[in-house]
C-alpha cells in the first residue's frame, strides 16, 4: 500500500510544479489520527500535527474521531516525488 500511495503522490509532481500557489499538500482526516494511515503518512513525507479549532469547528463538527493535519511543504514534497523526469 505505501508503495501505491508514493506512485500515487509521484503523479502530482506536474501539477504541484505548473501551480506556484501550491505552498502544502495534505491536510486534515480523522485517519492521519490513527496509528496506522499517521504512520505511514509520515513515512511518506507528511509531519502530523494538531488541526486548528477553526478548522475542526467548521468542517469536523460532527467527527467523533480524532482529526490530526498531515502536511508537507511544497519543497520537500518536490524533493522526494519529482524523479526530474
Amino acid at each position: 500500500m505505501l508503495r501505491s500511495f508514493r506512485e500515487s503522490l509521484q503523479k502530482i509532481v506536474p501539477i504541484v510544479k505548473a501551480d506556484q500557489s501550491i505552498r502544502t499538500i495534505g491536510g486534515p482526516s480523522w485517519l492521519n489520527a490513527t496509528n496506522t494511515y499517521g504512520s505511514m503518512k509520515e513515512r511518506l513525507g507528511f509531519e502530523i500535527s494538531d488541526t486548528d479549532p477553526e478548522i475542526l469547528a467548521r468542517h469536523f463538527k460532527d467527527e467523533k474521531r480524532a482529526v490530526k493535519d498531515a502536511i508537507m511543504t511544497r519543497e520537500r514534497f518536490l524533493e522526494l516525488y519529482d524523479s526530474g523526469e
